[in-house]
């Protein structure tokens, strides 16, 4: 059977990409493949193929046959450098990316979308791109996928990341020691002078559900405030979507390997997993609202001193809303981060 070869946008891949693959015949000879396509001028090409193993292929040409790539050993996917005969460009050199297990085919489908993104999109060389990618999924790769986040956990996760891309543009190290909602911790956002609670909702109000008596709770000799959120729907193409979001956090600390890998590994501890990415890109907003209060005196809540405690036999938890619509507060673009850190 003759080699085919097409074309698809870098955006346009999805797992089942992969089935428009023909295996290759023999180990050796002229391989088909889909030649993916992108705005950056000047790219590097990037081609899918499966061998005769049935094995998947995201190939980087390169100049030469050496090039310094870590293979990160990750079980069911390798990296190496390869020569292969293209159909339409012979003999080419190639940074060559395998999947081996059909059972990572997905999570390999959401690699291939991040290289492709990398080189196509941004102009980044095949080296720096596939380094930078395997780099963020060593933290993913091999974790059991969860299940798909409920739309209110999405918005919860998105006003969360909100907050964090605002704090790392002042100081990225602080803003990720300060993340610890996904951990657990009583608050989502704990500083040295204080801690953020996070609310959103897509509520023609912003009335926002406080899970505990003790959630609205000043830790001791710091201060509490909330940052609540009000969301729309976008349309396709406008707003933004929590994937977007994510990738923009993700492109803020490029130059920062540790941190990088430290929001990954918050990510999943939340629940969210880059390969389940699809399922989560039509949910796109705009930011209605942004404005944080200071939880004092006057502020509306339900703690411990407003209640019998320990509260009464067989009253297990308190749960409420709170109205904050029309109530005063410092947009997030104006409050002061520093002050947070100092």
């Amino acid at each position: 059977m003759t080699p085919s070869m097409s074309t698809i946008h870098h955006s346009k891949i999805d797992v089942n990409t992969w089935k428009q693959l023909q295996r290759q015949e023999g180990v050796s000879g002229e391989i088909g493949t889909i030649q993916l396509t992108g705005t950056a001028p000047n790219h590097n090409t990037m081609v899918l193929f499966k061998d005769h193993r049935g094995h998947l292929h995201c190939a980087l040409e390169i100049p030469n046959p050496v090039a310094s790539i870590t293979n990160h050993r990750l079980r069911g996917m390798q990296c190496g450098t390869s020569t292969y005969t293209i159909k339409g460009k012979g003999r080419t050199h190639l940074i060559d990316l395998v999947c081996s297990l059909d059972g990572f085919a997905k999570e390999f489908t959401a690699v291939t979308k991040d290289v492709a993104h990398e080189v196509l999109h941004n102009g980044r060389g095949p080296v720096d791109a596939v380094t930078k990618v395997l780099r963020n999924w060593v933290t993913f790769w091999g974790q059991m996928r969860g299940a798909v986040l409920s739309e209110d956990k999405i918005i919860g996760l998105y006003c969360e990341l909100l907050i964090l891309e605002a704090v790392i543009a002042v100081d990225p190290e602080s803003a990720m020691a300060a993340w610890q909602g996904p951990e657990g911790h009583v608050h989502d956002f704990s500083f040295n002078q204080g801690c953020i609670e996070v609310k959103g909702t897509k509520k023609s109000k912003r009335v926002h559900t406080i899970s505990s008596i003790e959630q609205l709770v000043p830790p001791d000799h710091r201060t509490l405030h909330i940052a609540s959120h009000r969301l729309s729907d976008a349309e396709p193409g406008a707003g933004r979507s929590i994937v977007e979001l994510e990738k923009d956090i993700r492109a803020s600390l490029t130059h920062e390997p540790v941190l990088e890998t430290r929001f990954g590994e918050l990510l999943l501890a939340v629940g969210y997993h880059p390969a389940q990415s699809e399922n989560y890109s039509d949910f796109r907003y705009h930011v209605e609202q942004a404005l944080i209060h200071l939880v004092d005196e006057g502020f509306p809540c339900l703690t411990p001193k407003h209640l019998q405690n320990p509260l009464p036999f067989r009253i297990e938890k308190v749960i409420y809303d709170i109205d904050l619509e029309g109530l005063a507060g410092l947009h997030v673009n104006d409050f002061q981060w520093s002050d947070m850190m100092a």
